[in-house]
């Protein structure tokens, strides 16, 4: 396979986002400023967001070893949403180095206590061939479905998920809608972090490409295997 784009990487974490500002000073006019100046915010929350208590902040940048890397981050009561288009583990690092800037202007010596950390990766892949052959059964249900309708109908979706309320698909691999079949152009998401979810996608390609699978999938470089703790004194 070859990776084709991440499409996106997506961290949130939850917390009472009032932690970040425990003694209710009003300082969003001054702190939303230098904050968008931080990091080179394009676009900025507007006055129907904010009514409804959500702070979006789109188009910016946040700076890692020398490299530039798209950010949007989104503010609601209950957590903080982070998409890149790199990593889950580069949104991670971005979360971290706001807590720990805002802290620091607020002058806050404890750091909001994170309740949960949740993802989504969305990655779009090109095969050497299709989904068709893996299971003689599904495939005799697609050619059923070809001569019902007239033209060729093949797999063209592999989805696992879990049982119960929230547990939704946790791992997908779709043909990309409005492709070619033989473009195989493959979109991909799961709840996961950006570096499992393309070992997922590696476990996928030797069960469609076992006899090519020594070209391994790009993978997306990892930039924060594991985060030091939130600092308790600021800066």
């Amino acid at each position: 396979m070859q990776l084709a784009k991440v499409q996106l990487a997506r961290s949130i974490w939850l917390f009472d986002v009032q932690e970040l500002n425990p003694h209710g000073v009003n300082v969003l006019p001054t702190l939303s400023t230098e904050f968008a100046e931080r990091y080179r915010f394009k676009n900025l929350p507007t006055p129907e967001e904010m009514a409804k208590n959500t702070y979006k902040w789109s188009g910016g940048t946040f700076t890692l070893e020398g490299q530039l890397f798209e950010i949007a981050v989104e503010f609601h009561n209950d957590g903080i949403v982070a998409d890149s288009r790199h990593s889950t583990d580069l949104c991670d690092l971005f979360i971290y180095d706001m807590l720990n800037w805002i802290a620091s202007e607020m002058q806050v010596a404890n750091r909001p206590r994170i309740k949960k950390k949740m993802y989504r990766s969305e990655i779009l892949v090109y095969a050497q061939r299709g989904l068709a052959g893996l299971c003689g059964a599904l495939d005799g249900l697609a050619a059923t479905l070809s001569n019902l309708l007239g033209f060729p109908q093949e797999l063209s979706a592999i989805v696992l998920g879990g049982s119960g309320t929230g547990n939704h698909a946790r791992f997908t691999f779709e043909r990309r809608i409005d492709e070619n079949f033989e473009n195989n152009l493959f979109y991909s998401s799961a709840g996961l972090q950006s570096s499992t979810h393309m070992k997922m996608l590696t476990e996928m390609e030797k069960i469609i490409e076992p006899e090519l699978h020594g070209a391994k999938i790009e993978e997306v470089t990892s930039v924060a295997p594991e985060l030091p703790p939130l600092t308790t004194d600021p800066k």
